[in-house]
């Protein structure tokens, strides 16, 4: 008779000791960095479980059980150590329940049409982005500081595997690399055809790439740590120990940005959660948990929401609904959510996404070829990387702030800061916020929102509206005029009605203040 597969358990370990065999205090940063015993991983493998990955921080360590799936699981367990809960499944885009909605089927990107590098629409496109988000202008601050923008900064892309052929990769720093699936160090070597490893190479050259002619990255010279931890191939299990033990090294490796475009809530078996709603508190789930402990040590943490908006509010997945980090949503450049983006909260009430970027219609690379692309990619794997080469480029702008710091001056610059929500969080981040002058040092005075939508209220500035009236003009990303008034003090910008897209918003005080924001409308 068959058995059943070896199921895969965090199992909590009694208690860490230091040097001198003292029981250290639970819960201290001593405990956390101290390594697990080995004297009770000798006795769980003596007693036949597999050991696949330990977590210092957490003193857990996820195990295949020698039992069938149909015995008692951690009978056989050594003295003090517990089962604490199964390890977790990837999730797939899968039906929602009847009503729910569509869900968009864009996690993992497969494939899309090569494009000849001659014809560069796309990166037309990523470029609009970049503006629309600040990246572009602080990116010409540091070169004009003769900086190269994400010099100096480590970005750790957790993901599959990656194409290092492919020209958004060719050229990047790549200073650490671990393949947890293989259990070795070159994350680009395994499969078939290894080609096919779209969406790690994706998401990284969103961040990372030179290929500055069709697809540019938003911090091109940042150094990178790639790390994968999903079984692309076999499109089963991804385990979670995975994703936990990567953000441990990321940290042990210097990285001041962890980019995850990964997440865990539903199986592939009909949306069945892996996981009961009440688990997404940020504090139950080991990715999770270990997420915000790599926050805590100074890492700023970027996670993707996940793509099953269609299953309502409460539909974001792990590491997402971590505290101290960043989740992501995506939205489309007319400033709408697009339909697959999860929604918060939070188990425990806390607003998610923390903040929105483009997924919607991106341009990304494929796996055709070295040159492969695609303009159709999308999913909130897309929106993630822009928002952690936001948060590279703020962490060179500004080398002394913290990594809460940067999180939080991301969202309060978000188009939606005044009002943040369950769908669009703080809103699309603008950069634009922490350059001023010519100097590019600190905030600047005056603040528009990032995403109008003229049919909900007249265009305002959300901070440091001038007290003199004001010229202001509002022009298309072409140039062409579409609105010029004079205003006075505390009057309404505009109350017109343009059609959605991207829009220069332009302002000159009578003492001489002046000052420039991209505004995107909105069609909503």
């Amino acid at each position: 008779m068959a058995t059943a597969p070896e199921a895969a358990w965090w199992l909590k370990l009694p208690d860490k000791r230091d040097a001198a065999g003292m029981v250290l205090p639970e819960g201290s940063r001593s405990w956390e960095d101290a390594p697990v015993r080995g004297d009770l991983l000798d006795s769980l493998v003596g007693r036949g479980w597999r050991i696949r990955t330990t977590l210092k921080w957490a003193n857990l360590v996820s195990a295949e059980s020698p039992v069938d799936a149909s015995s008692q699981p951690g009978s056989d367990l050594p003295a003090g150590i517990v089962l604490e809960s199964p390890v977790a499944r990837s999730p797939r885009p899968v039906e929602p329940p009847a009503g729910a909605g569509p869900v968009f089927r864009g996690q993992a990107l497969r494939g899309g049409a090569a494009r000849a590098t001659s014809v560069d629409p796309s990166r037309v496109t990523l470029l609009r982005m970049h503006e629309a988000m600040g990246i572009s202008e602080v990116r010409d601050t540091l070169v004009a500081r003769g900086a190269q923008p994400g010099k100096g900064v480590r970005v750790a892309v957790i993901d599959d595997g990656f194409v290092l052929q492919h020209h958004v990769l060719e050229d990047a720093s790549v200073v650490d690399a671990h393949d947890w699936v293989d259990d070795d160090g070159i994350p680009w070597d395994s499969g078939p055809a290894p080609w096919e490893w779209s969406h790690g190479t994706a998401t990284a050259g969103l961040i990372a790439s030179r290929w500055d002619v069709t697809l540019p990255g938003v911090a091109p010279f940042v150094d990178l740590l790639l790390y994968r931890t999903e079984d692309d191939a076999r499109e089963d299990l991804v385990e979670e120990d995975h994703l936990a033990a990567a953000l441990e090294r990321a940290v042990e490796r210097g990285a001041g940005v962890a980019s995850i475009s990964l997440g865990y809530r539903f199986a592939f078996d009909g949306g069945v959660p892996d996981h009961p709603y009440s688990a997404f508190d940020g504090r139950q789930l080991v990715a999770s948990r270990t997420a915000s402990w790599a926050a805590g040590r100074n890492v700023v943490v970027v996670a993707a929401i996940g793509n099953e908006g269609g299953f309502g509010p409460g539909s974001l997945g792990s590491p997402a609904d971590a505290d101290s980090i960043l989740a992501v949503g995506a939205i489309a450049e007319n400033g709408l959510l697009c339909p697959f983006s999860s929604l918060g909260p939070s188990a425990d009430g806390r607003i998610k996404p923390d903040l929105v970027a483009f997924g919607c219609g991106m341009p990304v690379a494929t796996g055709d070829s070295a040159g492969g692309y695609t303009d159709g990619g999308g999913g909130t794997s897309f929106a993630t990387p822009l928002v952690a080469g936001a948060a590279a480029l703020l962490r060179q702008l500004y080398p002394g702030w913290s990594a809460l710091q940067v999180r939080d001056s991301l969202r309060a610059s978000g188009a939606n800061a005044s009002r943040p929500d369950n769908k669009l969080g703080w809103g699309l981040p603008d950069l634009r916020r922490f350059l001023v002058g010519t100097t590019r040092t600190e905030p600047g005075p005056f603040r528009l929102p990032g995403v109008w939508n003229p049919g909900r209220e007249a265009l305002r500035f959300l901070a440091g509206a001038p007290e003199k009236p004001l010229e202001f003009e509002f022009r298309r990303l072409d140039g062409r005029l579409v609105h010029r008034a004079t205003i006075e003090a505390g009057a309404p910008l505009w109350t017109g009605s343009p059609s959605p897209g991207g829009y220069i918003a332009v302002w000159k005080v009578v003492d001489g203040t002046h000052g420039s924001a991209k505004v995107i409308v909105s069609g909503r």
